[in-house]
Order: C-alpha cells, then structure tokens, then sequence
C-alpha cells in the first residue's frame, strides 16, 4: 500500500498563490499479507510547506520563502482526492525563511522586477506590466488559451570578472592516475588506459572538500591549452589530461539506460534497456529508483562509462510532452525524491549522474531556443524543486543547462541560475554539461555561459563553443574555475562511492571494473576494410556496366510490343 502525505496551506484571493493538495512526503509499505499491518513514519519541515512569494502578495514587506499565519491542514491520503484522516496546525504569524535551511544562505529574488539577472524579468512583466498570469481566485478567466504575445526585452548578461593571473607553476607532481608502479603516464597512456592506478588518497581529500588547498596546486600544473581541452571537448567523453594524470572517460546518454553508441558492439550488449521512468515512478516505491540508479551504474562500469546523462527532472506538463518518457511525473516533490535516488544509486556504485535539463525544459517542440516565461515562484516551486532535492539530499555533482531560454536568455549563460540559486543558495558543487553545443556565434555562447558557471561543453569537436579569448586573464580564470568543477566531480564521485550509506549495501550492485574505457577494438578496422573493398568493387562494376549498354539499341517488334530484338 502507499501512504501519501498532503498540505493544505491558508489560501486569500490576490494573496500568495497556492495549491489546494501540496504533496509532502509519501512512502509505501512492504508487500502485506491479508490481515497485516506496518506502521511508516514520514517527516517533513516547514519549509516543504513554504510558498515563494516573488511579489510580496501578503504586503508584510518580505519576498522569498515563507508560510502565511493560519491554520494548515495535514491530510493522511490514498491519492490527492480520498482523504483518510487529517490534523491541522495553527500558524499564529507569518513564518519567514531568510535563508536557506540547508546552507543557511541567503535567499532572495534573483528573476523578478529591478533585481531580475540581465535586467529582464523571466515573467516578462517589466515590458508588459499588464501581463496576467493564472490565478486559483479566478481559475476559468484566466486560464490561458495558447501563447501569449510579449515584448521581449533582452538580457544582458553581467559578470563579475576575475582578474587574478593565474599561469602555469613548478609542477608538484600530483597525479589522479598513476601507472601501476605509481610512475605517471604519458598522454597515450592516459587516452588508452590499461592497468593504471586511480591515486586514492589524492582524489579521496579532493573529493571530500571542494577547498581543499591542494586544489590550487593540481589547478596550477594545468597549460591553458589543457583548459581549453577539457571545458570545450565534452562529447560523451571527458579528455586526458597529462599534467595532472588524468584519464580518458567516457559518458552515455539515457535515462531509461545507456543508449548511446559510442561503445564496441561488445559493450553494447552488456546494456539493458529499461522501461520509462514513468512506470518506475508508477510504482511509488522510491527505493526501485535507487536499485534503478544502481543496476545502470553497475552496466556502466563493467562497460568504461563513468558518466551518465540522465536522470531527467522535467516535469510532465502535458500528454504531448516529447519526452515524457525520461521523465519521473508531474509533481516536483514526488519527481525529486525519485530523482534523487536515482542518483545516489549511481554515486554509490561510482558513477556520476549529470541531472537534466535544468531548467525549464518541459517541452521538445522548438526547444532549442525557446522563450519561456514564467513567474519566479513557478520556477522556484515547480520547475526547480526537483533539481532542489537531487542536489541537498540526493549529493548530485553534475547538471545538464537546457537548449531553451529563461525569459529571454540562454539557460547556460544565466549566472543567476548556474551560480547564485545552483551553487550558493544550494550548495551544488560540481560541473554543469550544455546539452548538445551549437554555434558559438549563436546562442549556445562559450563565452558568456563560461562565465555563467557553465563548465562542460557537450560537443562533437570543440570548434563549435571555442568563442572565448583564452589568453584573456578574466577568461583563464573562468576556465581554470570550470576545470576545477570537472576534475571535483570526478574526485567527488569516487569519495561518494566509497563513503555511501552503509544501511544501502544490501541494495548496492557492484562490478569490480576500473571506471576507465576500452580500447577501441582492432577488428572492427578489418570490417572497414571489407566494407571499403566490396564498395570498390561494386563501383567499378557498375561503372563498367554503364559503359556496355551506351551503344546498345531497341528495336521495336511490328506488333508495337517494347523490348524485342537487340542489335549492336
């Protein structure tokens, strides 16, 4: 059976806007025979109950997080419409969260009025102040009926630039793989790994504090061209890098497994093909999820993949959604808490997990691009929460940014977004991947989402995101900060696997393979080989046949039949 928890907050028409049934926590029981019972307790905070008030709807002077004063209803529910018993609080003032409860940073507008990012507000309200936007006081007036028409006013992107100078220092010697005998590898080595050694300790203090002082020292072992190699080089793959001793890895795409062919048919068949999240989700067992996250990490490292593009945490806005097969459901908390288990599945076995697509995502049609507007406590409680929960409870270190806009930026460029909500308010530490890079000239800007807090560029050759000066000091600085996010999410894994929760083992699905890839397979050169002799020779045969029938004639039979006698 499942358990479901729901609250019912104070509700005031032109107040803060709020559902009726907001899901707080759920669970499901072991399977129970005729007549057998199990008690289940589930928790929630205040917070989970809070409402973002982007607007200062209740006029007290304060916009953020926070709960009206008021009686809130508690309902033990089968589903969000049969209630079985319910409690209530009584809140005698408004409760406010100043700061984030987890970090305790502080947390305010960042998307709405004077203080949006770039200067335009995501609701677009700043150039069209009449704008309106569902309300539950007056549900069928304003219910929208397509989209709407706005003036878009653009962002511009503001940076803080660094401009300390960093270069290249005395080389300390500190490696993330050695050899077996702990001498270092040379970049062939690193790009056709076979039996080296992962430097536990290194990667273990790495791992564990993203201040740690030795990070400086690595950083600085790094060329520019180095920098430029891994942040830009991103395809399914993160690149070798000789001056700190790392690995050639390979990353797969598929949150219903791994799906992408860039494996040896050998390898390939070593991956499962699971149902879509939405069955699993169906199940409301979240413990499925992280056997889920588990089984797929245990594929990857038995196949050399080491990071994995998924799981997906959009929510399903619509039946015609594109994608609604990688994706858990269309609530934010209940996507969350699946979503998170998911990852620390793969964590505990090794394997990161870059979460996507953050944010606003929700459909496929023109995505690429994409104006989408919205109010920031939208954002915040729906279309963010999930990423919310993967990132605080979850441990996730890896992002995929969207295709879309926020408003009327690029997410990947939005440092409100990938900084100040993802990195400080959150605490997030770890490498933010673009989805699939176009033109540099265009969009998808290396430059500008660089200096966002966008450090992976999931590209085919590089070329394509290379839009930055990299011997501007400002942009080394950018780049030396998104090596740091890359490497932390690598040593942070490994740290993760070692350190998971003892009470999972019984869940965990381990192999016992180096998390490196395997070398591409010399038989498969034999095949091109083939391939290209019988195209050689079907050519020159057909080319020869061509030449024959030129000076071939028809003669018609008397009768007027076609195809009768030939003559040269």
């Amino acid at each position: 059976d499942v358990v479901q928890l729901y609250a019912t907050p104070p509700y005031k028409t032109n107040g803060i806007e709020k559902a009726h049934m907001n899901l707080v926590a759920f669970a499901k029981t072991v399977e129970l025979d005729p007549g057998e019972s199990q008690y289940l307790t589930l928790t929630f905070t205040p917070y989970d109950m809070a409402s973002y008030d982007a607007y200062d709807r209740n006029h007290n002077r304060f916009k953020g997080y926070e709960l009206d004063g008021g009686e809130y209803t508690i309902s033990l529910a089968r589903n969000s419409h049969e209630v079985v018993s319910t409690f209530s609080y009584t809140l005698d003032k408004s409760m406010k969260f100043r700061n984030d409860p987890v970090t305790t940073e502080q947390v305010v507008n960042r998307f709405t009025g004077t203080a949006a990012y770039g200067g335009a507000a995501i609701d677009a309200k700043d150039a069209n102040p009449d704008l309106t936007y569902l309300t539950r006081a007056d549900f069928a007036a304003t219910f929208p009926t397509g989209y709407f028409s706005t003036s878009n006013k653009a962002m511009t992107e503001t940076y803080e630039e660094i401009t300390q100078e960093y270069g290249v220092s005395e080389d300390a010697g500190l490696r993330l793989y050695t050899s077996a005998d702990g001498g270092e590898l040379s970049l062939g080595e690193l790009n056709e790994p076979q039996g080296v050694i992962r430097n536990e300790e290194l990667m273990m203090a790495l791992g564990e504090d993203y201040e740690n002082p030795q990070w400086d020292t690595l950083l600085s072992q790094m060329s520019v061209s180095e920098m430029v190699k891994l942040v830009v080089l991103g395809g399914y793959h993160t690149e070798a890098i000789e001056s700190v001793g790392k690995i050639w890895l390979r990353e797969n795409d598929g949150p219903m497994g791994l799906t992408r062919s860039n494996a040896s048919p050998n390898e390939v068949t070593n991956w499962t093909w699971y149902p879509m999240v939405g069955v699993l989700a169906a199940s409301w067992n979240s413990r499925l999820a992280f056997r889920f996250g588990n089984v797929v990490s245990a594929e990857a490292n038995y196949t050399g993949v080491h990071g994995w593009y998924a799981p997906g945490f959009n929510l399903i806005r619509s039946p015609y959604g594109g994608r609604n097969n990688e994706y858990y459901a269309e609530d934010p908390v209940f996507s969350g808490r699946f979503g998170m288990e998911t990852v620390r599945g793969a964590l505990a076995n090794g394997v990161s997990c870059y979460i996507k697509h953050f944010v606003v995502n929700e459909t496929e049609t023109n995505r690429s691009g994409l104006y989408t507007w919205l109010t920031e406590q939208n954002l915040r409680e729906n279309y963010m929460k999930p990423f919310e929960i993967a990132v605080k409870e979850g441990g996730a270190n890896g992002m995929m940014s969207s295709f879309n806009r926020l408003g009327s930026g690029w997410t990947g460029a939005n440092r409100a977004l990938l900084t100040d909500v993802l990195r400080t308010e959150w605490g997030f530490r770890g490498a933010v991947i673009t989805d699939w890079a176009g033109s540099a000239t265009g969009l998808m800007s290396g430059n500008k989402g660089l200096r966002a807090g966008n450090d992976l560029w999931l590209t085919g050759t590089g070329a394509e995101s290379y839009d930055f000066d990299p011997d501007d000091v400002s942009t080394r600085g950018y780049l030396r900060q998104a090596c740091k996010n890359i490497l932390f999410q690598l040593c942070n894994t490994f740290y993760k696997q070692q350190t998971h929760e003892a009470a999972d083992d019984e869940y965990i699905v381990s192999v016992g393979v180096l998390d490196v890839n395997r070398p591409f397979p010399s038989w498969i050169f034999l095949l091109i080989g083939i391939d290209v002799v019988v195209l050689a020779a079907i050519t020159v045969g057909c080319v020869f046949l061509f030449r024959r029938k030129r000076g071939v004639k028809v003669v018609n039979h008397p009768d007027g039949g076609n195809g009768g006698e030939k003559l040269p």
